[in-house]
């Protein structure tokens, strides 16, 4: 939600910058009219009220029509989404009062203040003499677009940069093999040996085994003591063949082994953050103490994720339990028959507990609502993505269409004297592409820093690098800005230099 803010913010000041542009690059189109007011007694002040009010009155309009389209589009496709539904609503009316009306003169007095003050310091001497050197260099109007592109790249750099994250969670690798397996919850010892038994006579299933908590679905926090030392761990009370059927990777040592009888009382497995944790360098035969019991270590897994993506790997420990705190059972099918021993094992459960519900599950499925948020914030990613890049060439094309208007006579003679079509257009483009150059290296390493920043606080493990974001932010940009200067090409086409250069 932090990153979604940031990112909304980014995006209001984006607008206001490109209303900004827009405006002050169509004041040309009002200069006689404000030199008027000024000679009849308007004075600066009367001026500057007069499109402030209209900048309001303007901004008012855009808030209803955006609050309009939120409620009947873009919340109900957010909520469409993800899992947590979000309510269009208020605790009260002074709070809409506030937010709206806090948002409203916000945005008001952001886009609508250097406009107007500008506009009133015009000389309206000069402006009905026609000599009111208005944009002759609209050093103003390019840092504004400056800028402009500046939050344009930082903004997409941070969506694409978060849409790279969410790929690469896509494909991390949870450190076991979870293709295969399918968990049933049972709800008493009768139920898993029952199942149990139904199970074992599927050719179709290599393995099976029960227990009491369920890699990413349920764990127990526990504390074990080395010496005079406490620690907090994640504890996995299993039964044999466990370990084997979740395709959890043995490091070192070796798992349970129901034939020798210490692995039931007094032997434990853990993984390698619990070695880190205990400082061993050879934790095999290592020992330390649960509940007055001294436990030994047999073997170590590799590092897996049982929770989330969100958190480091914390120490877990294994032990093994019998059969009646067992709260589920767990399959490993054979490549290719997932589905079909799914349903096998749907229809034995009815046979084995028909007053149950089935509640069974693939193991795929235990990180679901993580990935369908992450997917959802890709799709979010690519929406604002494209908002910034079309408010930025909203503003953009508002201004070419005015340097266009301006410099149409200088075009023309150019014409005359053999200037070719394309030799006019990389004149239009030259000041705007460095523009867009310059704020590429102003706003990709800000945009980088500051997604790079929330990840390393949302993530625990750093996101590995790579430069597709921002040449793809580069490039796309580049295009847009040239095919928005060129939708400009037909009026230098279609204007005669005669007709052009007659005029007043």
């Amino acid at each position: 939600m932090v990153g979604f803010a940031v990112i909304a913010t980014f995006l209001i000041l984006l607008a206001c910058f490109n209303y900004m542009n827009v405006a002050v690059a169509s004041v040309s189109t009002r200069l006689k009219e404000i030199g008027i007011r000024k000679v009849i007694g308007g004075g600066k002040r009367e001026i500057i009220h007069q499109f402030l009010v209209e900048n309001l009155l303007l901004c008012a309009l855009s808030l209803a029509a955006g609050t309009a389209l939120a409620y009947f589009f873009l919340v109900p496709g957010f909520d469409a989404l993800y899992p947590v539904k979000i309510a269009f609503e208020f605790s009260s009316m002074a709070t809409i009062v506030i937010f709206f009306g806090g948002l409203l003169l916000l945005v008001a007095m952001i886009s609508g203040s250097y406009p107007a003050f500008y506009v009133a310091s015009f000389n309206p001497v000069l402006i009905l003499k026609g000599k009111e050197k208005f944009g002759s260099k609209s050093l103003l109007s390019k840092i504004l677009l400056g800028a402009q592109f500046t939050l344009s790249f930082t903004t997409m750099i941070c969506c694409l940069v978060m849409i790279w994250s969410g790929y690469y969670f896509e494909t991390i690798d949870w450190g076991y093999d979870h293709a295969q397996n399918i968990t049933v919850p049972v709800l008493t010892a009768d139920q898993y040996r029952s199942l149990r038994d139904k199970a074992s006579q599927n050719r179709d299933i290599l393995s099976l085994a029960g227990t009491q908590t369920q890699i990413g679905f349920s764990t127990n926090n526990a504390t074990v003591r080395e010496g005079t030392t406490s620690h907090n761990v994640q504890h996995f009370p299993i039964g044999f063949d466990y370990m084997e059927t979740s395709n959890l990777r043995l490091k070192s040592g070796r798992f349970f082994d129901e034939s020798v009888a210490s692995d039931s009382i007094e032997s434990v497995v853990v993984n390698e953050s619990f070695v880190k944790l205990m400082g061993w360098s050879d934790p095999i035969g290592q020992s330390f103490e649960k509940d007055s019991t001294k436990r030994y270590v047999i073997g170590v897994v590799r590092n897996f994720h049982y929770d989330d993506f969100f958190t480091e790997v914390d120490p877990v420990m294994f032990t093994v339990v019998g059969e009646s705190h067992f709260n589920y059972l767990v399959v490993k099918a054979e490549a290719g028959s997932v589905g079909a021993v799914y349903d096998f094992l749907q229809q034995s459960w009815k046979e084995a507990a028909p007053d149950d519900p089935w509640r069974g599950f693939l193991q795929d499925d235990v990180f679901k609502n993580f990935f369908d948020s992450n997917r959802a914030n890709n799709t979010v990613g690519y929406f604002i993505s494209g908002v910034a890049m079309l408010l930025s060439c909203m503003g953009l094309y508002g201004l070419v269409a005015y340097s266009l208007t301006r410099r149409l006579k200088e075009f023309s003679v150019r014409k005359v004297y053999g200037a070719s079509l394309l030799q006019i257009f990389g004149l239009m483009n030259r000041d705007y592409l460095w523009i867009v150059i310059i704020s590429f290296v102003i706003g990709a390493p800000l945009g980088s820093y500051l997604i790079n920043l929330l990840i390393t606080q949302v993530f625990p493990d750093p996101i590995p690098a790579n430069s597709w974001p921002y040449v793809i932010t580069g490039s796309m940009m580049v295009l847009t800005v040239l095919l928005t200067m060129s939708t400009q090409i037909s009026r230098i086409t279609s204007e005669s230099p005669s007709v052009t250069l007659r005029m007043e």
